[in-house]
C-alpha cells in the first residue's frame, strides 16, 4: 500500500470530520527522494483552489500524510486539534481568498487571521461534546437522506412498471425481442422515434452570440433552465423576435417535450404552458408526436424511466457517452399501448410521483434545517456563546 497517503481534494471531500486513508500512497523511499512534506497527524487539511475550496471542503488528518499541490495543511499549535477543526468549521475560507481569477487560499491572510479560544481543558471540553452533539444531528441526517434514496428508487420503480406492464397487473404478457424493454402486456404495440416522433433542435448557434441576449422578448430555452421535469421560465434568456422568427422549426409549442442532448444528457422538461413565444438552445432537441401514435407526457414518463436510461447504456457501444445524438434518441424504441391507456398511465405517474416527490422534498427541508442547526451548535460552543 506504502507508507503515507497522499491526499487530493477529492480525499478530503470524501474523508468528512477525520481522514485515515486516501486514494493514493507513496513509499517513505519516494516521499524522501522527491521531498514531498509529511503533513504530520492532527492537522487541518483544507482544500485551496477552485471549487472545493468555495466548498469549505477540510479534514482532520489521523495519520501522517502528504498532499498535492492543491491542498493546504495547518497545524494547530497550543490549541486542541478537535477544537480547531470545529472552529475552522465556522469560517468561510473564501475570506481568505486571493481574489484572483481562480479562488484559492493567500497564505498571508490565513496566517495573520486572528482568533480567541479558550483554556485546553475547555477546548477539549467543547470538542468532546460536539462529537456527541453533531453525531446525533448527522445519525438524523443520514437516516433521512437514506430515506430520500428509498423514495427514489421506488418512485423509479413505479414508473419502470407503469411504462412497461401498464395498470393492470393481470394482463397476459409477452416478449418484446427488444433488449432494455423485456416483457410488455399483448395488446401493446411499439413506436420508434425516428418514425413517429418530430424531432429538431438548434444547428449550431445559426450565429447567436452572447451578447445578443436581451431582458425581454421571445424565451430561449437551455438545458440548465430545467428542473423537475419543467422550465423554470424566470431562469431563460430572451432574444429579439427576429432571432425568433429566423429558426421556425424549433418554436415551442405548449405539450412539446425538451431533452437534453450534451452535458446531463437525458434531462428532460415537458411543456404544460408557455408564458409567451420560446426557442431552443444549442444542446436540445424539442420532440413532438406525429400520427398521433403516442401522447408527449406518456413519453415523458417513459424517457424518464429505466427502459430510456438501458436503452443508453446498450447505444453507448462499449464508448461513454458524453453526448445523445439526435441520431441515437431517433432510433429508441418502446412499448405503446392505446391512447386512453397512455393517458391514464401518465395521470397515475403524474399523482405518485407529485406524492412520492413531496416527502422527498419535505425530507430535504428538513435536512437543510438540521444542517443549519449543527452549523449553530458548532457556533456557539466554540465562540462560547453556549456553556457545555
Amino acid at each position: 500500500m506504502g507508507d503515507y497517503p497522499v491526499c487530493k481534494a477529492s480525499d478530503i471531500s470524501n474523508a468528512g470530520h477525520r481522514l485515515f486513508k486516501s486514494a493514493n500512497y507513496i513509499s517513505q523511499e519516494i516521499q524522501l527522494k522527491e521531498g514531498f512534506s509529511v503533513i504530520p497527524s492532527g492537522s487541518i487539511l483544507f482544500a485551496k483552489i477552485g471549487e472545493a475550496m468555495k466548498k469549505n471542503n477540510r479534514t482532520l488528518t489521523m495519520v501522517d500524510a502528504c498532499a498535492d499541490n492543491n491542498c493546504q495543511a495547518m497545524l494547530p499549535k497550543e490549541i486542541d486539534s478537535e477544537y480547531a477543526y470545529y472552529l475552522f468549521e465556522c469560517i468561510d475560507m473564501q475570506w481568505f481568498d486571493n481574489a484572483g481569477t481562480i479562488p484559492c487560499i493567500n497564505n498571508t491572510k490565513l496566517l495573520n487571521f486572528k482568533i480567541a479560544y479558550p483554556s485546553l481543558v475547555e477546548q477539549s471540553r467543547i470538542a468532546d461534546y460536539l462529537d456527541q452533539k453533531c453525531a446525533e444531528i448527522d445519525a438524523i441526517i443520514a437516516a433521512k437522506e437514506k430515506t430520500n434514496e428509498l423514495l427514489k428508487e421506488r418512485r423509479q420503480s413505479i414508473i419502470y412498471e407503469a411504462v412497461t406492464k401498464g395498470l393492470d397487473p393481470t394482463v397476459p404478457m409477452k416478449d418484446s425481442g427488444i433488449e432494455w424493454i423485456g416483457e410488455i402486456p399483448e395488446s401493446w404495440s411499439f413506436s420508434k422515434l425516428k418514425y413517429d416522433a418530430y424531432m429538431k433542435g438548434r444547428i449550431g448557434w445559426q450565429g447567436l452570440k452572447a451578447d445578443e441576449f436581451i431582458e425581454e422578448g421571445p424565451y430561449l430555452v437551455t438545458g440548465t433552465d430545467f428542473e423537475d421535469g419543467k422550465v423554470r421560465w424566470e431562469r431563460s434568456y430572451h432574444i429579439s423576435e427576429e432571432r425568433f422568427n429566423e429558426a421556425p422549426e424549433i418554436q415551442l409549442k405548449e405539450q412539446d417535450l425538451l431533452i437534453t442532448k450534451d452535458g446531463t444528457i437525458g434531462k428532460l422538461a415537458y411543456i404544460d404552458y408557455l408564458p409567451g413565444l420560446a426557442s431552443l438552445n444549442s444542446h436540445l432537441l424539442v420532440i413532438r408526436p406525429k400520427r398521433e401514435r403516442f401522447l408527449n407526457k406518456y413519453l415523458y414518463w417513459v424517457l424518464s424511466s429505466d427502459v430510456f436510461f438501458q436503452y443508453t447504456e446498450y447505444a453507448q457501444d462499449g464508448t461513454i457517452m458524453a453526448s445523445l445524438s439526435q441520431e441515437k434518441i431517433s432510433q429508441f424504441v418502446f412499448g405503446l399501448p392505446t391512447i386512453e391507456e397512455q393517458q391514464a398511465i401518465a395521470n397515475y405517474l403524474d399523482e405518485q410521483c407529485a406524492e412520492i416527490d413531496s416527502l422527498i422534498s419535505a425530507n430535504e427541508s428538513t435536512i437543510e434545517k438540521l444542517k443549519e442547526y449543527r452549523q449553530s451548535v458548532i457556533y456557539e460552543a466554540v465562540t462560547g456563546k453556549m456553556e457545555v
